[in-house]
C-alpha cells in the first residue's frame, strides 16, 4: 500500500512537472512567433 501511494505520488509530481514544462515551451514558441512577425514589419 505504501509503495503504491509513493509511486502514484511520484507519477503526479512528474506529470505536473511535464505540464509545466510543456506550458513554458508553448509560451516560448508564442513569444518567438511574435518577435518574428515584428522583425518582418
Amino acid at each position: 500500500m505504501n509503495y503504491y501511494l509513493s509511486h502514484s505520488h511520484m507519477f503526479s509530481v512528474r506529470y505536473n512537472h511535464f505540464q509545466r514544462m510543456n506550458g513554458a515551451h508553448h509560451l516560448l514558441q508564442k513569444h518567438q512567433l511574435q518577435s518574428i512577425k515584428q522583425n518582418k514589419q
